[in-house]
């Protein structure tokens, strides 16, 4: 039974004139059709954040593979967390 371990971390800063404007990304989108445009806007971005990834496979037999991930970003204020799990067999 062959397995396999993955991981890295990731330090995101941004400068400090990202700091001084608002930090919210803002898009003007409008719909092929021709509708009129409207904006949407999400959460502020945060300045400093950590970004974390692991993952584990193990094969199993010659045909089955089981894996599992998980995946975060965390920051001071927001935190974003990600778990993924995948079983594939071969036939």
């Amino acid at each position: 039974m062959k397995h396999r371990l993955n991981g890295s971390i990731e330090l995101l800063h941004r400068p400090v004139e990202f700091a001084l404007t608002s930090g919210r990304p803002v898009a003007t989108l409008a719909f092929a059709s021709g509708s009129d445009g409207f904006s949407v806007a999400s959460v502020p971005v945060a300045k400093d954040a950590a970004v974390l990834s692991v993952d584990a496979r193990i094969d199993i037999g010659k045909n089955g593979r089981l894996s599992i991930g998980y995946s975060g970003s965390l920051a001071s204020r927001q935190s974003d967390h990600t778990v993924q799990g995948n079983l594939n067999w071969k036939f």
